[in-house]
């Protein structure tokens, strides 16, 4: 049986997660044992046979990780060397390899499992996978030290034999030929994907990018992935719910997501509730919408409600998350401020100005809409323009 690799980045560990207030240290610390729980799963008998785990950048928040951070990192790493598991550690821009007194500088001489420090791209490490051998390119990304990608020169000086695959590790943003970001994200190196697959890479692992993305180059013959870390980082970055698994023992790469919650390696969701409040019925119906979203693992669901537009009865935020909190490992309701009240379109639509034109151009549709359904339709279209024209976003 063909051994897999398991494809990591953007774990973070060492980040404060100082969005949750008092909940913050005591989620920085389950979040920071992720690596522990995926390397006691990876050696462990319901796990597929491993021949490497590549780290693909941001293994930790920040070049200063605390001793306590640093050794959640390297134990399991060292455990999955003993376990006869390749690990290659990839820099990212949060823990760079420029820092001179930074983690990888400091640990460099102790680090488990290979260390990427190149600063050009080079076959760094040569993978078994069980009948299939991998050459593994890549380079760190050092601020100002590395050629652009576009110098970059191939490091291969013959070409792939048949029975081997090439696997390139960039912590980095994809381009299209036209310079153009694929991925967004800056402070990393500037990848076009048909230029490595020019070299024969068949696989690209990536990191920076924390949405799971999925690209192919404009010949299909190179997969790229950003897998996303597995734990989320907060409700604007919720993560990936997913380890990604790589079998390269056929002609292309496949990719075979496991679900990290049931495996205990995911501790808990971060979701975000938006609700048209001018639509809500009343509270009972507000209850309802909240209490729907605490179906699953309810201790383990951080939740933000986002309530919009003005509603047509009183809502207390304080007292709504006192009644549900139990439900939710943590729960948050605010109340987007209206940027105007229907009583106030009139006076606004007499004034000679952007809003007012803007105002009685709605008040004129919104008479000639003959569906009183609608209300809630027209109310968010004020909102939304008024806010617009007053440079308040939504």
């Amino acid at each position: 049986m063909p051994k897999k690799i398991l494809h990591l980045a953007d774990l973070h560990i060492g980040s404060a997660h100082g969005y949750l207030g008092k909940e913050a240290a005591a989620r920085a610390r389950e979040a920071d044992g992720v690596l522990e729980r995926i390397a006691a799963w990876a050696i462990g008998p319901s796990a597929p046979e491993l021949g490497a785990v590549l780290i693909a950048g941001d293994l930790f928040d920040n070049p200063y990780p605390s001793t306590e951070q640093i050794d959640r990192a390297i134990r399991p790493i060292e455990t999955l060397v003993a376990a006869g598991i390749q690990v290659i550690t990839l820099p990212g821009n949060h823990d760079e390899w420029t820092y001179p007194d930074g983690v990888y500088r400091a640990r460099a001489s102790i680090w488990p499992g290979r260390l990427v420090s190149e600063r050009e791209p080079r076959i760094v490490a040569e993978i078994d996978l069980a009948g299939v051998t991998a050459e593994v390119v890549s380079c760190a990304f050092q601020q100002g030290r590395n050629p652009e990608p576009s110098q970059w020169k191939s490091p291969f000086a013959t070409e792939r034999a048949a029975d081997s695959r090439r696997i390139g590790l960039f912590h980095g943003t994809l381009v299209d030929r036209l310079g153009r970001f694929i991925a967004e994200g800056p402070r990393a190196f500037a990848i076009e994907i048909d230029q490595l697959a020019r070299w024969g890479i068949d696989y690209l692992a990536l990191g920076h990018i924390h949405r799971r993305q999925i690209h192919k180059s404009e010949r299909g013959s190179c997969l790229a992935l950003y897998p996303g870390p597995v734990e989320g980082l907060g409700f604007s970055d919720p993560g990936a719910r997913v380890l990604s698994l790589v079998d390269l023992s056929g002609p292309t790469p496949v990719l075979e997501p496991i679900d990290a919650v049931p495996l205990g390696i995911r501790t808990c969701d971060f979701s975000t509730l938006e609700i048209e409040s001018v639509g809500l019925s009343g509270p009972d119906e507000l209850d309802r919408r909240i209490e729907a979203e605490a179906s699953g693992s309810q201790s383990a669901k951080f939740l933000r409600v986002i309530l919009r537009g003005r509603p047509g009865f009183p809502i207390d935020a304080a007292e709504t998350v006192r009644r549900h909190a139990p439900r939710f490992r943590g729960l948050e309701v605010s109340a987007e401020a209206p940027a105007a009240a229907l009583g106030d379109w009139e006076p606004l639509a007499a004034q000679r100005t952007l809003e007012g034109a803007f105002v009685a151009r709605l008040l004129a549709a919104r008479e000639a809409d003959s569906d009183p359904a609608r209300r809630a339709f027209w109310d968010r279209v004020a909102e939304e323009g008024l806010r617009a024209l007053r440079g308040e976003g939504s």
